[in-house]
């Protein structure tokens, strides 16, 4: 029996994996570039400097080898982000490949490991086609999917918070201290992966608050989870430079959101979709009175504590963002299964059947309904964009004159991230030196904000690029927009003698965008003059201005 289950389990867990994988296709993520947000390419070049390391023989010191990487590579960004998606995406990159199909299907390897621990809560209580079902619309939803095939850590998130919840619910219902300490250890490498992991604090007191069991404070174990994540996570963010993580000052500290009393559940809600939002509130509903009749199990408990501290983390933490609710999605879906249950498995089919309704007919109405909310979810999707940074990245990597050549990338955050990082992806690092214009040629925060150009004089700016030598220039629509980007684009056509125009084709092998016509110029002569030394913008103390 249990080898049988073991055979199904993983069959479930492959089948999750080719949906997520097929949705990834759909959305052309094998194809696009790692251009969803600005935070994208610099996940992958980070994990590819942690893969690199490891490969290169843990060559000399870590910081040294950091900053070196960053000069050629300038979207590194560990110190801002902890370090467990990056050793994750290391240890998958080196097992495979860094190549793009390889980092997708690591991302579907983590999208399945979510589906399949939501289906390991479900199938405990419910049958086998609401389990799956449910993990189906949530593969399927269009939030859901973005993260799947976005290099982000949102996924990663997900899955910890979940093995979480499945923890504590064993503790609540066991008070064994092994189950505590596995809560502890799922919340540390939760804050090891970002900061929003502090969400699972909540989840004690809370459930003291929903199950009245205070008698549990004067228990070891209860504590036990909070030393455990005091030792694994607390030296990163009191001693590692910028891990404070710049972000959370920027947009408001620890203050009260009251925009976000009402907005949270809103966004959930779009999230979600009206259906599958009407049947969580429902299964919160059936949750509560299971609660109050003290006839449920601790997983539940613990699902209904992890979803208010979502909630509540979101009204005082600022920089707890739209899109780390995504995290919370499996356990909504989970309350929307336990309500889709109750409406439909018990009142619908009892009226049915006592009309003459076959169950198997009101399985096959029921696998319909859902079929169709899937097809609906998958219909409101997205693609992701293609630019045509890949194939361009590919083309000047191809071109002999360019091998040495120092780059300079003039876009917005997210195009001088795509070049970064498709270069890196394609070449045998640590290879060209790219410069980022918003970097060399403004300056601004991590963030973006206090933006200034550095120069207000055209000739001035063109001669601290040629006497890099910055030997290719590649500008597209964004970087044109930008103040420093314009001034650098007048002085490229107003100087044909020095700046000439290169012509490659596979730039141009992109979707229609906003950032299209990617422009490359090179500086005649370029490849017989040697790179001077470049002064890089480091400002942040210990890691440097590394990442946006």
């Amino acid at each position: 029996m249990t080898i049988r289950k073991n055979i199904r389990g993983g069959l479930y867990l492959a089948l999750f994996f080719l949906c997520a994988a097929a949705l990834q296709w759909h959305a052309g993520a094998f194809r696009a570039e790692f251009s969803s947000d600005p935070d994208e390419p610099a996940h992958y070049v980070t994990g590819l400097l942690f893969r690199d390391y490891v490969a290169a023989g843990f060559p000399g010191a870590p910081l040294q080898y950091a900053r070196n990487y960053y000069l050629h590579y300038p979207k590194v960004a560990i110190g801002h982000w902890p370090p467990l998606f990056y050793l994750l995406q290391a240890a998958w990159t080196l097992i495979f490949t860094p190549s793009r199909i390889s980092v997708m299907l690591f991302l579907a390897a983590l999208t399945a490991a979510v589906g399949w621990f939501t289906w390991s809560i479900l199938r405990a209580r419910f049958s086998p086609g609401v389990s799956v079902g449910a993990v189906l619309i949530l593969l399927s939803l269009p939030a859901f999917q973005e993260y799947s095939h976005d290099v982000m850590a949102e996924m990663l998130m997900a899955l910890l918070v979940l093995l979480a919840v499945i923890a504590y619910g064993s503790y609540i219902d066991s008070g064994r201290w092994q189950a505590a300490a596995w809560f502890g250890i799922w919340s540390a490498l939760a804050l090891l992966t970002k900061g929003s992991g502090i969400q699972l604090a909540f989840i004690p007191p809370l459930t003291l608050a929903i199950t009245g069991r205070w008698r549990l404070l004067r228990r070891f174990s209860f504590w036990l989870p909070a030393g455990i994540v005091l030792v694994l996570a607390l030296p990163w963010y009191a001693y590692v430079p910028d891990a404070q993580h710049e972000s959370v000052a920027r947009f408001g500290g620890v203050a009260v959101e009251y925009s976000r009393f009402t907005e949270s559940i809103a966004l959930w809600g779009e999230f979600l979709g009206l259906i599958p939002s009407l049947a969580a509130l429902a299964g919160v509903a059936v949750v509560i009175a299971a609660i109050r009749k003290r006839t449920i199990q601790g997983v539940w408990i613990a699902l209904m504590a992890a979803l208010l501290g979502a909630y509540t983390t979101r009204l005082f933490l600022g920089a707890f963002e739209a899109r780390h609710l995504v995290v919370s999605l499996p356990l909504l879906l989970i309350f929307a299964a336990a309500g889709w249950d109750r409406i439909f498995d018990r009142d619908l089919l009892r009226r049915w059947r006592s009309g003459g309704t076959s169950r198997s007919v009101a399985a096959a109405v029921a696998a319909v309904a859902v079929a169709g909310l899937i097809g609906f979810n998958i219909s409101r999707s997205h693609a992701k964009t293609h630019f045509g940074y890949a194939e361009l990245a590919q083309e000047l990597l191809a071109q002999h004159r360019f091998r040495s050549s120092v780059l300079l990338v003039c876009s917005d955050s997210t195009g001088e991230g795509m070049l970064i990082s498709e270069t890196a992806m394609h070449e045998q690092r640590p290879g060209h030196i790219i410069l980022r214009a918003s970097k060399m040629l403004a300056s601004s925060d991590w963030m973006g904000y206090d933006y200034r150009p550095l120069f207000d004089d055209l000739e001035q700016q063109l001669r601290l690029v040629e006497a890099i030598p910055a030997g290719v220039i590649v500008i597209d629509d964004a970087g044109r927009n930008t103040p420093h980007g314009r001034l650098l684009y007048q002085g490229i056509i107003s100087h044909p003698e020095k700046w000439q125009r290169v012509d490659l084709p596979a730039g141009n092998n992109r979707d229609e965008s906003p950032a299209a016509n990617i422009l490359v110029y090179e500086l005649r002569g370029q490849e017989r003059m040697p790179a001077g030394k470049i002064k890089i913008p480091m400002r942040f103390k210990g890691y440097g201005d590394m990442g946006n």
